[in-house]
């Protein structure tokens, strides 16, 4: 059995949450978002019930930045680049166990 409990479509980019169809535990996760806004973004969040771990803030590598634990205990980074909006591409290692 495979779940989706939801769907975020962010410009050209989907991102999949699921409760792995109860084929391995669930586990909260750590998502990085860039954004148009990071405010509007950040305070959308919190009105929605998410915990505010870091207000928004002027980054040294010129974006502006927050983090958020939704109610289910996912961790949000919230980017906006400052000058031409778009962010910076991190890279990303995926470990198995």
């Amino acid at each position: 059995r495979r779940a989706v409990d939801g769907m975020l479509r962010q410009g050209d980019s989907v991102i999949i949450i699921s409760d792995g169809g109860h084929l391995r535990d669930s586990i909260p996760g750590f998502l990085y978002v860039c954004v148009e806004n990071a405010d509007v973004t950040y305070d959308r969040a919190v009105q929605a019930g998410a915990e505010s771990l870091e207000v928004p803030t002027d980054m040294p590598y010129s974006e502006r930045r927050a983090m958020v634990k939704d109610t289910l205990g996912n961790l949000w980074q919230i980017a906006a680049r400052k000058t031409n909006n778009t962010c910076r591409i991190r890279q990303i290692a995926l470990v198995e166990k």
